[in-house]
């Protein structure tokens, strides 16, 4: 530089140096399950802070700006890709971008039991299952105790039983309870023939139960005329029918019990009246 007054000149150097540009990457990501379970997506820089952050998801487009530190993470339960947009520090220095992460949601298994309420007989063997199928079980019983590992429970006794699975990508859910009660089963024995000509021997047409609460009984003729009915099953019919014997011939029985599993039931059939 020089004076036009005095001729006098002076200099000076500035040093201009380009500095190669910072990178950024995105990592993360990561296979859940849709239960409310999150993901992290983590970013990195190697430039100046603080800067600013654009990235996509496929659908969504996300800002984050005058982050303070070299790092950044984004905790996300939404599935897609995620990718960098553009990167950028406060002297506008647009980063060299890299990596990508994916999100994926897994649907959340439902577990449900085939039985959600059983009646079962004294004997009987119940086995409980789900209505899919699953990597890994864990049986429980009322008392919260492991009873099974196995995809199938055999059940024999009461109680309330449910059931934890996992499926193949780690996704697990709980069933609801299967109550199970257990009952004897209700027996009746009908004979088919009785004798009552005084010889003191299958002079009464007896039935016999077990394990029932109500019974009640009607002897037809072949009319439809009714001959006896009884609401004991201890009062048993002698083959008369107003004090007196009626003929040798087949007559129609029908009776009604209700078990004590209180499951109503009704038998008929044919009884040989002979004497």
């Amino acid at each position: 530089v020089t004076d036009n007054l005095t001729s006098c000149f002076g200099g000076d150097t500035t040093i201009v140096v380009e500095s190669s540009p910072p990178d950024a990457s995105i990592l993360g990501g990561g296979s859940i399950c849709d239960n409310g379970s999150t993901v992290e997506i983590n970013f990195t820089y190697n430039g100046l802070i603080p800067w600013d952050l654009e990235f996509i998801n496929e659908s969504d487009t996300f800002f984050e700006n005058n982050i303070q530190t070299q790092s950044y993470t984004h905790i996300t339960s939404q599935a897609g890709t995620y990718e960098l947009l553009s990167v950028m520090d406060q002297n506008d220095c647009i980063a060299n971008l890299s990596g990508l992460a994916i999100v994926e949601v897994n649907q959340n298994p439902i577990a449900i039991l085939n039985w959600d309420k059983y009646l079962l007989y004294i004997g009987d063997t119940l086995f409980l299952q789900t209505t899919e199928d699953y990597s890994t079980y864990q049986w429980f019983d009322q008392n919260d105790d492991i009873i099974s590992y196995n995809s199938i429970l055999s059940v024999y006794q009461a109680g309330e039983y449910y059931v934890y699975v996992e499926d193949e990508n780690g996704c697990s859910d709980q069933s609801d309870l299967s109550i199970i009660n257990v009952v004897p089963r209700s027996e009746l024995f009908v004979p088919n023939s009785f004798t009552p000509n005084s010889d003191r021997h299958n002079e009464l047409f007896i039935i016999h139960a077990q394990n029932i609460r109500s019974f009640k009984m009607k002897i037809f003729d072949r009319w439809g005329d009714v001959l006896f009915e009884s609401d004991d099953i201890e009062k048993h019919w002698d083959g008369t029918f107003n004090g007196n014997k009626v003929v040798q011939d087949k007559y129609l029985y029908v009776i009604d019990i209700l078990g004590e599993d209180n499951i109503p039931f009704t038998k008929s059939g044919i009884i040989n009246l002979i004497y």
